[in-house]
C-alpha cells in the first residue's frame, strides 16, 4: 500500500521521533507510536493512519499466524516501523521491507511480506536457511509471486531448473521468491504447515545442500527433488495460500470503494449466466485484475491494464459469467503494443498502481456483443475519461455501438489479435447500412454518436489472460468549445 491515510487517530503512546536512532537494540527510530493489540506500531511521521489499520494488522496476524499455528500474546507486541517514505528507507536499509524477529521495517503501512516473517521466526522458534525463509512468506503472503492459468505450469513462467541453483543465488530477483513460495505452498497444500514448519526447525541458517536434503527427508514422504517438480510443473498450481488476498464482501451495482489499509480492495463481483460482462469505473485509470480463482482455481482471471494517469477511465469488461474478486493493478506481463505516432509514448503505458476509488456502474446483458450489427448493445463514452473494451475471448464477428455524444475520439487496439487474410479485422462505421462509412482502427479523430458502430472480425486477446482492448480517449482539440 502506497500513502493510504485517514482521518487522525488517537495515538496511545506520544513518541519523540529520534530519526535513526539505536534506541538501544537496532530499531531504527521511536517515532510517533501507536498500539493495538498484538501490534506496536512507529510511525517515522506524525500522521494520521489508515482509520482501520491497527485491527487490521490484528486481524493479519490471526489469520495469517493462525495458519501457521502462531500463539499470539498481548504482551509481546510485534514492533511495526514505518519509515517516512522509499526513499528514507533505502537510504539506511536495503530495497523492499526487512523483518528482524520480533519487529520489522518498511516504507509501507501495511506489508504482508514481512509480517509473515515474524509470523513464522516466532511460531517456529527462530530463523531458518533464507532460501526457506523467503519461500515461506511469499506463501503466505503472495508477494512476489506469479499465478499461472490453469493449462500453465508455474516454471513457464518462471523459466528456473534445478532448486540446487536457486538455493544461495535465486533471493535478489522476484522469479526466484516465487519459485520458493511455489514450493512452500505445494508442501502446505500436500502436507500442511505443521510439517513446514517442522523442516524450517531442522533447517537453520548456514545448512548445507546436503543436510536441506537430508532433513527434508525426515520431514516429508518424497525427496526435494520431486517435491520441486511437483511444485513448478503442476499445470495451474497455487502460487501462494489466498486466504488473505481472497478475503473479499460483494460490491453491489451504483456502489463504490476504496482500498482497505492493507492496499487490497477485498471485494468481489458476480457474472450472472444470462450476462455479457461489466462496467467497473475507476478513479486514476490505475487498472485491475477479475480473478475468479479465489472461488475456484479452475475459473479465469483477466488482468485489464491502465495507465495510471491520474485521470478517471471505465472498463466495459467482457468477461465470462462468474464470481470474481476484485485484485488493484494490472498484469506485469503486459508489454505495449506499437502504437501510432500521434499517441504520446506514456499513453498506454500500465504502471503498478492501484485505484483510489473503483465501482461497480453496472452489469452487461446476454447479447450486448451482437452477431449483427443491429443487435448490437451500446458502449457510452465519458467526455473526459479514457474507456477501455476489455476483450478476452476471441470474436469471429461481432458488433458494438459505440456513444460518445457526438464527440471526437481517438480509438486504439492494443493486446488484440487480427487475423491475416481480413481486409479490415477492426473498423469503426458510421451507422449500420450498406453504405456507411467505415474506418480502419486504428483511428485520430472519429465522431462518435448512437448511430457508430464497432466491427470486429476473428479479432482475440494477443497474450490471454491479460485483455486486449479497444480505448477511446476523447480528442481535447476537437472537443474544445463542447
Amino acid at each position: 500500500m502506497r500513502g493510504v491515510t485517514g482521518p487522525p487517530r488517537r495515538r496511545a503512546l506520544a513518541g519523540v521521533l529520534v530519526a535513526l536512532c539505536s534506541c538501544g537494540d537496532g530499531a531504527p527510530f521511536v517515532g510517533y507510536v501507536s498500539r493495538s493489540q498484538f501490534f506496536e506500531y512507529h510511525d517515522e511521521v506524525d500522521e494520521p493512519l489508515c482509520p482501520s489499520l491497527l485491527d487490521l494488522l490484528d486481524e493479519h496476524a490471526r489469520s495469517v499466524g493462525g495458519t501457521i499455528g502462531l500463539t499470539l500474546d498481548a504482551s509481546r507486541p510485534f514492533r511495526y516501523y514505518k519509515f517516512r517514505d522509499e526513499t528514507k528507507f533505502a537510504s539506511s536499509q536495503d530495497a523492499g521491507g526487512k523483518a528482524f524477529g520480533d519487529y520489522l521495517f518498511s516504507p509501507h503501512y501495511f506489508e504482508a511480506h514481512e509480517q509473515a516473517h515474524v509470523y513464522t521466526f516466532r511460531a517456529w522458534g527462530g530463523w531458518s536457511t533464507p532460501w526457506l525463509n523467503e519461500g515461506e512468506a511469499v506463501a503466505l503472503s503472495c508477494d512476489p509471486t506469479k499465478d499461472p492459468t490453469p493449462n500453465t505450469a508455474p516454471r513457464a513462467l518462471l523459466r528456473l531448473t534445478d532448486w540446487r541453483e536457486q538455493l544461495y543465488g535465486s533471493l535478489t530477483t522476484p522469479e526466484g521468491y516465487a519459485a520458493a513460495g511455489f514450493l512452500v505452498a505445494h508442501l502446505a497444500r500436500q502436507y500442511g504447515w505443521e510439517r513446514v514448519g517442522d523442516l524450517h526447525r531442522k533447517v537453520p541458517q548456514g545448512t548445507s545442500q546436503v543436510d536441506l536434503e537430508r532433513a527434508f527427508a525426515q520431514v516429508f514422504p518424497i525427496s526435494m527433488d520431486q517435491a520441486w517438480f511437483e511444485a513448478l510443473d503442476t499445470p495451474g498450481a497455487p502460487a501462494c495460500d489466498p486466504t488473505w488476498t481472497c478475503r473479499a464482501t460483494p460490491l453491489d451495482v451504483g456502489k463504490h470503494v476504496q482500498l482497505d489499509c492493507d492496499g487490497r480492495l477485498h471485494r468481489s463481483v458476480d457474472v450472472g449466466a444470462g450476462e455479457a460482462g461489466l462496467v467497473i469505473d475507476v478513479s486514476d485509470d490505475s487498472g485491475v485484475t477479475l480473478s475468479g480463482r479465489c472461488a475456484d482455481r479452475s475459473a479465469g482471471w483477466y488482468p485489464l491494464p491502465g495507465t495510471a494517469s491520474g485521470s478517471p477511465a471505465t472498463h466495459w469488461a467482457l468477461v465470462p459469467p462468474g464470481s470474481y474478486t476484485v485484485f488493484a493493478g494490472a498484469s506485469d506481463t503486459y508489454v505495449p503494443p506499437a502504437r501510432p505516432a500521434w499517441v504520446s509514448d506514456g499513453a498506454f503505458t500500465p504502471r503498478a498502481r492501484a485505484p483510489a476509488d473503483l465501482g461497480l456502474r453496472a452489469r452487461l446483458p446476454a447479447g450486448f456483443v451482437g452477431a449483427s450489427c443491429g443487435a448490437a448493445g451500446t458502449v457510452s463514452l465519458e467526455s473526459s475519461a479514457t474507456t477501455y473494451v476489455d476483450i478476452v475471448r476471441a470474436y469471429d464477428d461481432a458488433w458494438l455501438r459505440v456513444d460518445g455524444g457526438g464527440r471526437s475520439f481517438g480509438v486504439v487496439a492494443q493486446m488484440l489479435f487480427t487475423p491475416f487474410g481480413v481486409s479490415q479485422p477492426l473498423e469503426i462505421c458510421a451507422g449500420c447500412g450498406a453504405g456507411a462509412a467505415c474506418t480502419p482502427i486504428p483511428a485520430r479523430d472519429v465522431t462518435l454518436d448512437g448511430e457508430t458502430v464497432v466491427h470486429m472480425q476473428g479479432v482475440s486477446p494477443d497474450r490471454p489472460p491479460v485483455a486486449g482492448q479497444l480505448v477511446f480517449f476523447p480528442t481535447l482539440s476537437a472537443n474544445a468549445g463542447r
